[in-house]
């Protein structure tokens, strides 16, 4: 019976001694991505308390930006204390507690944070989403069509749903402690109620990135009639190359949090398997989906202020008047996402 013990002793300091690896290179990770957030939204408040925040429009950017940084930095913040709480039981209080108990109070005291933290990250996400689809509208519209508009607005409208349902299921089925995937328990609709909302919001990214391709195709022929073969790329090339590359970068981002639902086995001890290839991605990838939504989004902002200083600059060295060619330019290239917003702000 003693050996028996010995055994199962050595597997559970074996996985408490990966699981703390893996934290600390999680944490590690997700810290050099914050630290790089944080510089990317000081830089977006700088330049929107330049451009002033005389509208209603030009204040709710404000308030996505601010939401945005401050919960990845809450979901930060939480996995820190769980590092803290993962040393505590399993480093300080392990002679007391025993590897067994110190695993099972990590859990314990980790599970009110679990709901909290799953709605941040979804918040986060979807919050990204819509972003996306108000920029590709505008671009759109603007561009003198409505069609087709309506597709990625109904992907962000079901991956919502699919993200309230996942909350609600984490909330009202009891969480496996031992679980060895981020699918929550209980029945079929909440198994997979997560995968499918992320499947919806990789739709939203790729159709509102294809729609802004769309129109970043159009115009480039059209200023090739214009201007001929010979020419420069004007900024609103390069703006609107910059979103649909970003775009298309940011949709493959987020292919890679398919990690999430990947089990990674368990073992005989009944928990998960930390050495296996599975976890080493998750442990890899997961943290950068804390941040990468916002930081994608703060950059669509950035983008989205700058150019529209750029227009109210070049209208003022020119009087107020702009060449047919200028006109023509900004006509095909409302590409920020807040100019519809800031237009109906300033008639308030």
């Amino acid at each position: 019976m003693a050996s028996v013990n010995d055994s199962m002793d050595s597997m559970l300091s074996e996985f408490a001694g990966w699981m703390t690896i893996q934290d600390l290179i999680s944490l590690s990770l997700e810290c050099i991505l914050w630290g790089f957030y944080f510089i990317l939204f000081s830089a977006a408040i700088v330049i929107q308390w330049r451009r002033g925040f005389e509208t209603l429009g030009l204040r709710l950017i404000l308030a996505v930006t601010l939401a945005l940084f401050a919960s990845s930095t809450v979901l930060l913040a939480s996995k820190l204390a769980g590092g803290i709480l993962l040393l505590k039981y399993i480093v300080l209080e392990n002679s007391k507690l025993g590897w067994g108990g110190g695993l099972a109070a990590v859990a314990s005291a980790l599970e009110p944070l679990s709901i909290p933290m799953e709605a941040l990250f979804l918040f986060n996400i979807l919050m990204g989403d819509a972003v996306v689809v108000i920029r590709a509208k505008v671009i759109w519209e603007t561009s003198g069509s409505r069609r087709f508009v309506f597709v990625p607005l109904v992907f962000l409208i079901a991956a919502f749903a699919f993200a309230v349902t996942t909350i609600t299921c984490m909330s009202l089925t009891p969480n496996d402690l031992n679980a060895s995937s981020q699918l929550a328990s209980g029945p079929w609709v909440c198994r997979r109620a997560e995968p499918i909302a992320w499947t919806f919001s990789l739709l939203t990214n790729l159709t509102s990135t294809l729609l802004i391709a769309r129109v970043a195709w159009v115009h480039r022929k059209e200023i090739l009639v214009l201007r001929g073969p010979d020419r420069r790329k004007t900024t609103t090339e390069h703006i609107l190359n910059l979103l649909v590359e970003s775009g298309l970068a940011y949709f493959l981002f987020l292919l890679t949090q398919v990690v999430l639902f990947i089990d990674t086995g368990t073992s005989v001890t009944g928990l998960p398997q930390v050495s296996s290839s599975a976890q080493w991605a998750y442990v890899i990838l997961n943290p950068l989906g804390d941040q990468m939504s916002g930081i994608y989004s703060t950059s669509v902002i950035i983008l989205v202020v700058l150019q529209r200083t750029s227009w109210e600059v070049t209208a003022q060295n020119n009087d107020g008047s702009a060449s047919n060619e200028g006109e023509k330019d900004r006509t095909l290239t409302q590409i920020a996402f807040d100019e519809e917003i800031v237009s109906k702000g300033s008639t308030t």
